[in-house]
């Protein structure tokens, strides 16, 4: 479980980096590094929250296939 910083970093890097560049591929851009916090705001449509939802889907799916 991720609790604080410390647990954070502990992370599996390369799984991430695995996730955001599918993720990537689905046309929904990430920040590079695994530490940071992402998040919609009110500027993102329902249609840009769909697209987000099913490339991070397909990002999960890319790690488990991978393990």
């Amino acid at each position: 479980d991720v609790a604080d910083y410390s647990s954070a970093a502990l992370s599996d890097e390369w799984a991430y980096r695995r996730f955001q560049a599918a993720v990537l591929d689905e046309g929904v851009l990430m920040k590079p590094a695994y530490l940071f916090h992402h998040g919609v705001t009110y500027a993102h449509t329902d249609e840009d929250i769909e697209l987000i939802l099913k490339a991070m889907r397909r990002g999960l799916e890319a790690v488990r296939r991978r393990r």
